[in-house]
C-alpha cells in the first residue's frame, strides 16, 4: 500500500534526522522558534498521538478521541504549545519510545482501514469538504514529518556538527 510505504518513509526520515544528537543537545539549541530538539520531539509525539485519534475514527465509532478533540477545540498553535509544555519535564528517552509507541500504533491501525475510504473526500468534515483520509496523511502527517525532520537535520549540520562540517558534505 503506497500510504503505508509513505507514512513509514516519514518515520525513518525523523529517525535518521535525529542521530547524534545527544545528552544537552536535545535541550541547548534551537530547532524551531524558541523550541529545542527535545520540544520538537515531544511536538512530534503528540501530533502521532493526534493521527492515531483520526485514524480509531475510521475504524470505530463512537470512541474518544482526546487529541484530536483537544486540538480541534484549542486550536493547533494553543494546543501544540500546551503539549510541548506538558510533555516538557519527561526525560527525551521517553518522548522517543513514546514516539515509536504510537507510531506502531497508527501503522496497525491504518491495517484496519478500508482501502476505499482513503480518498473519500469529506470524510474529515473538520479538514475540509474536498480533503479525504488520504491528504491528510500526505499534508498533515508525511508532509510535517518531513519539515521537521530537514529542521534536524540544519541544527545538526550547524550546530551539533558546525559549518565546517556542513561544508565539507557540501564539497564531496
Amino acid at each position: 500500500m503506497f500510504t503505508k510505504g509513505l507514512m513509514e518513509y516519514g518515520h525513518q526520515t525523523v529517525l535518521k534526522s535525529i542521530e547524534g544528537i545527544e545528552g544537552e543537545s536535545w535541550e541547548s539549541g534551537k530547532v524551531v522558534g524558541e523550541w529545542s530538539a527535545k520540544d520538537v520531539m515531544n511536538h512530534l509525539t503528540s501530533m502521532e498521538r493526534i493521527f492515531l485519534d483520526v485514524l480509531t475514527g475510521f475504524v470505530e465509532k463512537n470512541v474518544p478521541t482526546p487529541y484530536l478533540d483537544g486540538y480541534l477545540s484549542k486550536g493547533p498553535h494553543i494546543y501544540c504549545t500546551e503539549q510541548v509544555e506538558d510533555l516538557r519535564p519527561q526525560p527525551i528517552t521517553t518522548t522517543l519510545q513514546e514516539f515509536e509507541e504510537v507510531h506502531a500504533q497508527v501503522m496497525a491501525t491504518l491495517e484496519r482501514i478500508d482501502p476505499t475510504q482513503m480518498n473519500q473526500a469529506g470524510s474529515l468534515p473538520w479538514y475540509g469538504d474536498m480533503y479525504a483520509l488520504d491528504d491528510y496523511i500526505v499534508y498533515s502527517n508525511y508532509g510535517h514529518k518531513i519539515e521537521h525532520a530537514t529542521q534536524f537535520e540544519l541544527y545538526r549540520q550547524t550546530t551539533l556538527f558546525g559549518w565546517q562540517a556542513m561544508a565539507m558534505v557540501g564539497n564531496k
